[in-house]
C-alpha cells in the first residue's frame, strides 16, 4: 500500500463524530438490553423494521462474549450513573451462562477475552482476570504443538449448519485450522501474557500466528477459511471455503479477522514480516472494497451484484485502528484505511437517525449466505466492534 492518504483521513474523521456516535451505540445497547433481557442477541433479520425482533440464544454460543464486552464497553461509556450501573449488572448477571459453556472451542477466546479482560479494564474487578485467564488457559489446552494452531474444536455454532454445508467441510473439526482463530483465540495469549509474563501464552500466540500466515494467506493477500491437518505430524491436509462462494474465493468476515488478528500480533511483536503480511491482505480489501469500502460477504463477488457484510467492515476498522497503540511503527497507511473503513460503515450503515426505534444499529450485516442465515442484518458483533473501535479513539 502506498503513503497514508492525509486528506482522506482529515475527511473521514470530519465524518466521525466519536463522542456523538458513541452515545448513539450506548442508546442502541440499553434498547437491545430492554428487548431480551436475560438473553443473549444474536441477530435482528429485518433490520430496516425499528420493531423487528432479536433473534437471542440462551447462552450466547460463540458471540456470548460481543454481547458481555458491548455491556461493558456501553458501562464505560454511559453518560448517567444509573445507566452505567444498569450495564454492569447485566454484564455480571449474563456470566454465568456464558461461563458454564464447554471451553474445548477457539471461541472460548474470543468470549472469556472479552467478557473477562475487557470487564477488568472497564470495571478494575480483579475478578475478572480469572474468567481471562480460564479462556487463556483452554486456547493453551486446544493448541497442537505439531500443527502450532489452535484448532476450531469441538463445537457447533447456532444456527447449525444445514446438510449441504456440513458436507463441504470436515465433520470432525478437532483437527481444523481455521482463518478466524488468529483474531478468536489469539489476542487472548497476549494479553495474559502481559498479565503475568507467563513465556508460554506468547510463545503459542507466536506460533499460531506464524502458522496461519503459511496456512491461510494467499499469495495476493486474501485468505482461505479452513485447513485440515494430520493429527500424528501436524502436517496440513486439505483446505476447505465453506463459507465462500467457491473453493478460490474469499470470506470477508475471515479476512477480516485476520487483518484483526494480524494488527493486534504487530502492537504486541513489533514483527515486520507481520505488518507486511498485514499490509498484504489490507491491500487485497481496498482493492476489492473501493469505493465503497464495506465488502461483499465473499471479495471474490463483485459488490454490486452480492449481499454485503458490515460486519466485516466493522471487524476491519476495529483492526486497523488498534495500530494507533502504535504511532510510530510505520502503519500510518493502515491507521488511514481503518478511518476510511469506519467513516464509510457510519455512513452506509450505520443508522444515525437519533428518533429512531433503532438509532445506533449497525445494519446490512452477512452473518452466513450459504442456509441463508441472517444474510441482510444487524448482527451482534457488528454492533460491538463499531462501540470497540470508537473506544479506540476516544482513547488519548
Amino acid at each position: 500500500m502506498s503513503g497514508p492518504d492525509l486528506r482522506g483521513t482529515q475527511r473521514a474523521e470530519a465524518r466521525v463524530n466519536v463522542p456523538d456516535l458513541i452515545d448513539l451505540v450506548v442508546t442502541r445497547v440499553l434498547r437491545i438490553l430492554e428487548e431480551t433481557g436475560p438473553r443473549f442477541p444474536l441477530f435482528v433479520e429485518a433490520p430496516s423494521n425499528p420493531a423487528a425482533q432479536w433473534t437471542t440464544t440462551a447462552d450466547g454460543n460463540w458471540c456470548a462474549g460481543y454481547w458481555i464486552g458491548l455491556l461493558w464497553l456501553a458501562a464505560k461509556h454511559a453518560r448517567d450513573d444509573s445507566f452505567r450501573d444498569r450495564f454492569l449488572d447485566a454484564a455480571y448477571s449474563h456470566l454465568p451462562q456464558m461461563l458454564a459453556q464447554p471451553r474445548s472451542h477457539l471461541f472460548a477466546g474470543l468470549n472469556h477475552n472479552y467478557a473477562g479482560f475487557l470487564g477488568f479494564e472497564v470495571t478494575g474487578d480483579a475478578a475478572l482476570t480469572q474468567v481471562g485467564l480460564d479462556g487463556a488457559d483452554a486456547m493453551r489446552t486446544l493448541f497442537d504443538e505439531r500443527a502450532g494452531q489452535i484448532p476450531i474444536g469441538d463445537y457447533q455454532t447456532w444456527p447449525s449448519f444445514g446438510p449441504k454445508l456440513r458436507s463441504s467441510m470436515p465433520a470432525d473439526r478437532r483437527n481444523v485450522a481455521a482463518v478466524d482463530a488468529i483474531h478468536t483465540s489469539v489476542p487472548i495469549l497476549w494479553r495474559a501474557h502481559e498479565l503475568t509474563q507467563e513465556p508460554e501464552y506468547r510463545e503459542i500466540a507466536e506460533a499460531h500466528v506464524a502458522r496461519h500466515i503459511d496456512w491461510h494467506i494467499r499469495k495476493d493477500g486474501s485468505t482461505t477459511q479452513m485447513t485440515q491437518f494430520e493429527i500424528a505430524t501436524g502436517l496440513p491436509l486439505e483446505t476447505f471455503n465453506p463459507l465462500a462462494a467457491s473453493p478460490d474465493g474469499c470470506w470477508s468476515r475471515g479476512l477480516a479477522w485476520n487483518i484483526a488478528g494480524l494488527a493486534e500480533a504487530y502492537v504486541h511483536t513489533q514483527d515486520s514480516a507481520v505488518l507486511e503480511t498485514l499490509r498484504l491482505s489490507a491491500r487485497y480489501y481496498r482493492g476489492k472494497a473501493d469505493p465503497e469500502l464495506i465488502p461483499s460477504w465473499d471479495l471474490a463477488l463483485p459488490r454490486p451484484h452480492a449481499y454485503v457484510d458490515a460486519s466485516a467492515a466493522a471487524v476491519t476498522a476495529y483492526g486497523l485502528l488498534l495500530l494507533k497503540r502504535q504511532p510510530d511503527s510505520g502503519a500510518g497507511d493502515l491507521v488511514s484505511l481503518g478511518m476510511r473503513v469506519l467513516a464509510a460503515l457510519v455512513d452506509q450503515c450505520v443508522v444515525t437517525d437519533h428518533d429512531s426505534g433503532n438509532a445506533g444499529a449497525v445494519l446490512h450485516g452477512c452473518y452466513r449466505v450459504p442456509g441463508r442465515v441472517a444474510v441482510d442484518s444487524e448482527l451482534i458483533w457488528s454492533d460491538f466492534y463499531l462501540l470497540a473501535a470508537l473506544d479506540l479513539l476516544s482513547l488519548p
